[in-house]
């Protein structure tokens, strides 16, 4: 979650300095669970493909979580 923000911030202070054709806005969604890495780099599993699903819910320059991570973090 901290990277998520992390490059969420960074993107943003990019933007700032750039024409309004010519931003850059990235979604993120980020889920807890398993991630399986291949030999050839590629990820896949349970975390890899609930997060691409709610990735596009997010508006632009937004993060999206799942259920699982929301609980996890309301502790913190």
């Amino acid at each position: 979650m901290d990277a998520s923000l992390k490059l969420q911030n960074k993107l943003s202070q990019y933007n700032d300095s750039r024409p309004k054709d010519f931003k850059l806005e990235g979604r993120i969604g980020i889920h807890i669970g398993d991630v399986v890495k291949r030999d050839d780099g590629d990820i896949h599993g349970d975390g890899v493909n609930v997060a691409a699903r709610i990735q596009p819910l997010s508006a632009p320059g937004g993060i999206c979580v799942s259920g699982a991570v929301s609980d996890a973090l309301s502790s913190h």
